[in-house]
């Protein structure tokens, strides 16, 4: 699965129907408008261990900003990530290199972004956004609270386990690509060094990935 939306084909017929797969519908026209005034190169991405998305400033080899998301994402993760890369972009046209890349300027303007989108989240969810947006600092309690109750929009939702809850050795499969067993070794920040031990190869992986846990 990968997909890219180039500005300057963004409304498209064929492009509202591919971000209808993915964004709760009422999103869809004011993320257009978005990506569309910002010149944004969007990419709908295949499953990545170490990031649900990223963005990527203007540079000698892509003269647009870019934006990617993972498409197994469930709608409102899929939107409060591209919020969170919306922001990115927006502190970086503000501030450029200046400033850090979740310091306080982006933290103020992630939190503006989502509580425009804040009537689009279910009731449900409304009271872990209105609590990640009451300050700054933004809580780090806060922000897996948030997590925690997107992933419970995931279509198939076997365990309410993450992988921040095990503990080093124990051993795992992800939720969303049970095919590999990992093995956590370290922790760098909020992600997790494992390693898969089909292949032996370490992977960053993020706390608040759903997991089941392997029980020796």
């Amino acid at each position: 699965m990968a997909t890219a939306f180039y500005f300057q084909k963004m409304r498209s017929g064929n492009n509202i129907e591919i971000l209808k797969r993915y964004l709760p519908e009422e999103s869809v026209e004011k993320v257009l408008s978005f990506l569309s005034n910002h010149k944004v190169l969007f990419k709908i991405t295949s499953h990545r261990n170490s990031k649900f998305g990223d963005f990527c400033a203007p540079n000698s080899r892509c003269l647009n900003p870019k934006i990617s998301i993972n498409g197994d994402l469930n709608r409102y993760m899929f939107l409060t990530v591209f919020l969170h890369e919306a922001a990115h972009l927006l502190t970086w046209q503000k501030f450029k290199c200046s400033v850090k890349p979740h310091g306080h300027e982006w933290q103020a303007c992630h939190q503006e972004l989502l509580l425009q989108y804040l009537h689009i989240y279910p009731d449900k969810l409304q009271p872990f956004v209105l609590k990640y947006c009451r300050k700054i600092p933004i809580s780090s309690i806060d922000i897996v609270n948030l997590e925690r109750a997107l992933q419970n929009y995931n279509k198939e939702v076997i365990s309410n386990l993450l992988l921040m809850d095990l503990s080093f050795g124990d051993q795992f499969v992800l939720q969303s690509h049970p095919d590999d067993i990992f093995e956590i070794q370290s922790k760098r920040r909020t992600r997790y060094v494992c390693r898969a031990l089909s292949s032996g190869k370490l992977f960053l992986i993020k706390g608040t990935a759903p997991v089941i846990k392997i029980e020796s």
